[in-house]
């Protein structure tokens, strides 16, 4: 998974570095990282970042994205989702609980200055508390619609944004314009993937 995640990143970490990348770009590495899936085939040439910029963004989002991820398969545990039922909505129901779960460890980590390293660092930068909407927009190109046993990826992901406000943890030192500029990205977030919805053609 750790490629197809690195691979993802690129094009958020060139635009949130402050780089240009055309929807045309941006598509076709997404549909790339979704090709190489689907067929179970190596992703080729390695994508790096193009700058140093870049390169510290997408290092931050990797991270930010595997707690997020670590954090969801925690909150089944948990709460004791031993196993999927034959109720689909039950089933929903505890991939969006643990879609929160993931979403508030993340979010108090960071506000304790914590990364998924365990160490101490720059964990108030507003690119790991994007890091849900990119994962969970990201399923979407492995799994366009929902199955018996998770909701379809973009309506998690809009899910996340809706309640974004309130996994903010009580007592965070985050300036308003900061949970702006973040608001704001998550919804740039957003639309990249459902922009890249509208152009796949396979």
């Amino acid at each position: 998974m750790s490629p197809y995640l690195s691979r993802l990143l690129i094009p958020f970490a060139r635009v949130f570095a402050g780089g240009n990348i055309t929807v045309k770009d941006q598509v076709e590495m997404l549909k790339d990282v979704s090709m190489h899936w689907i067929a179970g085939t190596p992703l080729g040439d390695v994508v790096k970042p193009t700058s140093n910029p870049e390169a510290l963004v997408h290092a931050y989002l990797f991270r930010a994205c595997e707690q997020f991820i670590v954090g969801h398969e925690f909150g089944h545990t948990v709460f004791g989702h031993a196993s999927y039922s034959t109720d689909r909505a039950a089933n929903h129901k505890m991939e969006y609980d643990a879609d929160e779960y993931g979403a508030r460890l993340l979010f108090e980590l960071m506000a304790r200055g914590i990364d998924s390293s365990g160490e101490a660092g720059n964990s108030t930068e507003c690119y790991g508390l994007i890091a849900p909407a990119i994962v969970l927009g990201g399923f979407s190109i492995f799994v366009p619609g929902d199955t018996f046993s998770h909701p379809a990826p973009l309506d998690r992901m809009m899910t996340f944004i809706e309640n974004y406000q309130g996994y903010l943890p009580r007592g965070h030192t985050w300036p308003k314009s900061h949970l702006q500029l973040v608001l704001q990205n998550v919804v740039a977030v957003a639309q990249a993937f459902y922009k890249w919805a509208e152009h796949k053609t396979f």
